[in-house]
């Protein structure tokens, strides 16, 4: 008899121990700039200082909502840990069918190519070059060398099909 459930979140972390492929300061400069194209529309850029010497001890870049059923999150893992090392954490916080469709997929597919898929499905870090199609601009090199594929995962799932006995339902009870 298995115990029924339901998974509501799933974080998932790419760790970057020397910051030497997760440019934290080259992506930070490019959501400045407009040079990304992503599913989420804003960012939010969070600086945690001391209050006596005003010394940074946290960085971090928000990108999308927390509200949301999946965002990402790039921060400064050496300051939090107060270590003195570039060690740069990518996550993505992944909410409710979003994170049980997530189950699944990890279910039957490697992590690393996966996450890097969903990371290509909601942004991408771009060379602007004039051209009016976005699609058109060339992936930054820095960027490839994160997500590692052209492929993209969605998270979203289809509905499912009405049916008659839905719609007469439905009537019901707005009608």
């Amino acid at each position: 008899n298995q115990a029924k459930g339901k998974l509501t979140r799933i974080d998932i972390a790419m760790d970057d121990y020397d910051g030497d492929v997760l440019l934290f300061d080259n992506l930070r400069n490019d959501i400045i700039r407009g040079n990304i194209i992503s599913k989420w529309r804003d960012s939010t850029e969070i600086i945690k200082r001391t209050t006596e010497e005003g010394e940074i001890i946290g960085h971090t870049i928000n990108v999308g909502s927390g509200a949301s059923r999946i965002y990402m999150r790039i921060y400064n893992k050496g300051l939090e840990q107060n270590i003195n090392k570039k060690w740069i954490r990518l996550e993505l916080e992944i909410k409710k069918e979003y994170a049980e469709k997530m189950q699944t997929l990890v279910t039957t597919e490697e992590i690393g190519p996966l996450v890097s898929k969903i990371l290509n499905n909601y942004i991408r870090v771009v060379e602007k070059d004039g051209n009016k199609n976005k699609s058109r601009y060339k992936t930054k090199e820095y960027w490839l060398n994160i997500v590692k594929t052209i492929e993209k995962q969605k998270l979203t799932t289809r509905a499912e099909e009405k049916t008659i006995q839905d719609t007469k339902d439905w009537i019901s009870k707005q009608v």
